[in-house]
C-alpha cells in the first residue's frame, strides 16, 4: 500500500484525546499500552519535530500492518485464475483485487484515532499514539462480509436459471466480483480479529471464475465491419475476440458485433502526422436483431509519417481491444 493513502485520509480522521508535555514518559512510547491492550486495539506510534508529523507516522505506522494483503490478495487472484482465459483474465481480476482490497484498507483506516500525543520536555520531540478499536471494525467488515455472500448467491441463481446466455454472463462475473470484494473484506477482517478466522468462506472463487469461463466459452460471436477508416479493423477485431476467450465464427453465431471505426482528416502539426478516430460497436442477437449494448473507444496516435501513424493507431486499437473489449462485452449482461 502506498503512503499516499494515508495522507488521504488525514483531513477526515477524528482526532481523540490531546497533547501533553508531562515528564512521565507514557508507557506506550516503548511498550503496550495499558489503556489501549493489543486484545482490543490495533496500535501504530510516531515521532517528529512537530506535532502534526508525529500523528500523520503514527497512522502510518498502523497502517503498515495491512501491507502484505495487497500483495497475498494478488498472488491469490492469479492461483485461481490460473486455469482461466488468458493472462488479461488473470491480469483484470489481479487488477481489480489489488484496487478494492487498497479501497476497503483505506475504509479500515478512516476509523483510525490518534488516542493521545506527548512531548517531550527534554528534546521537545512529539510522540503520538494511533489506535483501531478490533471489536468496531471486525463487525463493520462481518456485516458487509455477509452481505457480499448474499450477493453472490442471488448472482449465482440467476446465471442458472437464466436462459439469456449474456444475462448469464454477466450474472456470473457480477458473482466473482462479489467475491473478490468479499476476499478482500475477509483479509482485513483476519487482521482485525485477533482470532485470525474471520468468516468462513461459502463459496469457492476459483469454481466462480472457471464457472464463468465456461459460459464465455459458449458466446459465438461473428464480427462485422460497417466502416473501417484505418483498415484491417476485422483481422484486428478477430484476433481480440480469439484473444479474450470469445468463440467468433462467420455463421450460426449467438451474437454479431458490428464495429464501425470512424477517422477525422490527418492533421499534420509541426511535421507530425496526428490520426484520431473512433471506434462504435454494437452486440447484437443474431436472430432477433437486438442490441443488446454498445461502446465507444477513442484512438489517436501520431508519428513522423502518415503510413507510420496509421500503423501505431492500429497498435493502439489492438491493445484496447485486447485489454478492454472482455469486459465490455461482459457489462452488457450485467444486472443493474
Amino acid at each position: 500500500m502506498k503512503y499516499s493513502i494515508i495522507t488521504i485520509l488525514i483531513s477526515g480522521l477524528i482526532l481523540a484525546g490531546c497533547g501533553t508535555t508531562s515528564n512521565t514518559k507514557p508507557d506506550w512510547i516503548d511498550t503496550q499500552s495499558k489503556a489501549y491492550p493489543s486484545n482490543r486495539y490495533l496500535i501504530g506510534r510516531g515521532e517528529a519535530e512537530r506535532q502534526a508529523p508525529a500523528r500523520d507516522r503514527a497512522r502510518a505506522d498502523l497502517a503498515k500492518i495491512f501491507q502484505v494483503a495487497v500483495v497475498e490478495q494478488s498472488r491469490d487472484i492469479v492461483k485461481y485464475s490460473s486455469q482461466g482465459i488468458g493472462r488479461d483474465a488473470v491480469k483484470q481480476l489481479e487488477s481489480e483485487a489489488s484496487r478494492d482490497i487498497e479501497t476497503r484498507t483505506e475504509q479500515v483506516l478512516s476509523g483510525i484515532d490518534i488516542a493521545e500525543s506527548w512531548q517531550d520536555p527534554k528534546d521537545k520531540s512529539h510522540h503520538a499514539l494511533a489506535v483501531l478499536d478490533r471489536l468496531q471494525t471486525s463487525n463493520r467488515l462481518r456485516q458487509e462480509i455477509n452481505q457480499l455472500d448474499d450477493i453472490t448467491d442471488q448472482h449465482i441463481t440467476t446465471a442458472k436459471n437464466t436462459p439469456d446466455l449474456i444475462t448469464r454472463i454477466g450474472a456470473a462475473s457480477r458473482a466473482v466480483e462479489s467475491q473478490v470484494e468479499r476476499d478482500s473484506a475477509q483479509r482485513i477482517l483476519k487482521i482485525v480479529d485477533r482470532s485470525g478466522v474471520g468468516v468462513i468462506p461459502k463459496h469457492n472463487l476459483g469454481k466462480l471464475i472457471n464457472g464463468r469461463d465456461a459460459l464465455i466459452k459458449q458466446l459465438t460471436i461473428n464480427p462485422k465491419i460497417s466502416q473501417d477508416g484505418i483498415g484491417g479493423l476485422e483481422r484486428t477485431l478477430a484476433g481480440a475476440l480469439a484473444s479474450v476467450g470469445f468463440s467468433h465464427k462467420n455463421k450460426n453465431a449467438n451474437y454479431i458485433l458490428d464495429a464501425s471505426l470512424e477517422t477525422q482528416p490527418m492533421e499534420d502539426k509541426e511535421g507530425w502526422m496526428w490520426v484520431r478516430a473512433s471506434l462504435d460497436i454494437n452486440l447484437q442477437d443474431a436472430k432477433t436483431g437486438q442490441s443488446r449494448g454498445s461502446h465507444r473507444w477513442s484512438i489517436k496516435a501520431s508519428a513522423q509519417t502518415e503510413g507510420s501513424a496509421k500503423k501505431r493507431a492500429k497498435d493502439k486499437l489492438d491493445q484496447l481491444l485486447k485489454t478492454e473489449l472482455k469486459q465490455v462485452i461482459i457489462s452488457f449482461g450485467k444486472p443493474e
